[in-house]
């Protein structure tokens, strides 16, 4: 998935502003012209850190987008796999599809992911170790 520097840096300048407090929380899952969330932009390009941010302030994890996207699938396609681990850690629906009938698995593994290393992300985000 290629991602222009105009949509980074476009990203990039909201969250400092939500940061900032210039705008306010209900920015966090206001949507784009592609019916695109903070949080479907954060999984596709940014760090596991602003994601967790996202959902820590109120993102709705299972937001569809124009053509049915969650932030999951998001992730999935920019091969974010640290990203697909704290969505589905936030209970994000890892059975969604979208309009085309694909989960965020499905699409992972289409974009060129290895899918062992996928399917092992995914059990063990679903199957954590128990400690202590």
């Amino acid at each position: 998935m290629w991602i222009s520097q105009e949509e980074r840096d476009d990203f990039n300048e909201l969250f400092q502003e939500l940061l900032a407090g210039k705008l306010s929380k209900k920015h966090i899952n206001r949507k784009n012209e592609n019916g695109e969330t903070m949080l479907h932009r954060a999984a596709k390009m940014s760090t596991r850190k602003k994601v967790n941010w996202l959902i820590w302030e109120g993102a709705d994890v299972d937001a569809r987008d124009n053509e049915g996207y969650t932030p999951l699938h998001s992730a999935a396609l920019g091969m974010r796999l640290e990203n697909v681990k704290e969505l589905i850690e936030a209970r994000a629906d890892i059975n969604a599809t979208e309009e085309d009938g694909n989960t965020a698995l499905h699409l992972a593994c289409m974009v060129g992911c290895d899918p062992k290393v996928v399917i092992l992300w995914w059990l063990n985000s679903i199957f954590p170790k128990h400690q202590g």
